[in-house]
């Protein structure tokens, strides 16, 4: 079985899996696989497709705007839900528990939002990989029955790119754009403040070619995390300068580089 062939025969069980619904509300976050999904969903349910995302104080007014882009690209309705005020305590909070709590109360949002339009089903863009990693919101979704068709026909992320590609996706090699609360750890309280200092950070360190990176907040300090080939940008001495001077002008106290080029969620 050639590339070709073996990308078509996945695509085919991915729109399989969502033939059967008479209409989709997909959580859509602009990033590689809700576009997949919104993409496939569009293709086989043409006008029954709504996109909904939902915005919270770890989304930039950037994801908003390429969210309300995409969409219109691929020519699906859209809509923008706000739930910053309802996400804002579990984020000040920042126990264990937020992203399983912040998961289950966006997607009941989503839940209301669907009966609110009579739309029969909620669609998810996890995959197979999110299976074997530890992420509390995939208990959320399980809880609430929500439909996650990527993973139920077996597609993991390499598969995901590949399709994207072959239908000329604009996303199919978009770095993973995890939210920006998981760049801080438990007990530490988020705030509208350390967002964005990370948010500017990890935007300034894109300026320099340096995308698939994260900006970890521990303690007031920066520790950046990034591939190899990211490092090997950062460890040039005008560019440390630099990254010295703009990070403690955003206001971190210091700055931290994960030498073995590891980079997680």
């Amino acid at each position: 079985m050639n590339c070709e062939t073996a990308i078509i025969e996945k695509l085919d069980r991915l729109k399989a899996r969502i033939k059967p619904y008479r209409s989709v509300l997909v959580a859509y976050s602009g990033g590689v696989d809700s576009t997949l999904l919104l993409s496939v969903s569009a293709q086989v349910l043409g006008s029954e497709v709504t996109a909904v995302t939902v915005r919270h104080m770890a989304h930039s007014d950037e994801e908003m705007l390429a969210a309300r882009q995409l969409t219109q690209a691929l020519g699906v309705r859209h809509h923008i839900l706000d739930a910053s005020a309802a996400c804002r305590p579990l984020f000040n909070q920042n126990d264990a528990e937020r992203c399983y709590l912040c998961k289950r109360l966006i997607f009941e949002m989503l839940l209301a939002e669907a009966g609110r339009y009579d739309i029969e089903a909620v669609l998810d863009g996890s995959h197979t990989e999110d299976l074997t990693e530890e992420r509390p919101g995939m208990r959320a979704l399980a809880e609430l029955g929500i439909a996650m068709p990527l993973r139920e026909a077996g597609l993991n992320k390499r598969d995901i790119r590949l399709i994207s590609k072959y239908l000329s996706l604009p996303t199919y090699n978009k770095p993973a754009r995890p939210c920006l609360a998981t760049r801080f750890p438990p007990g530490e309280a988020i705030d509208d403040s350390k967002l964005q200092m990370v948010q500017k950070a990890e935007t300034y360190l894109a300026g320099l070619g340096i995308e698939d990176c994260r900006v970890r907040y521990r303690d007031g300090e920066a520790r950046i995390e990034t591939t190899r080939a990211g490092l090997s940008i950062l460890l040039d001495m005008g560019i440390l300068t630099g990254l010295d001077e703009t990070l403690s002008a955003i206001g971190f106290s210091g700055i931290l580089l994960d030498l073995k080029g590891r980079r997680g969620q």
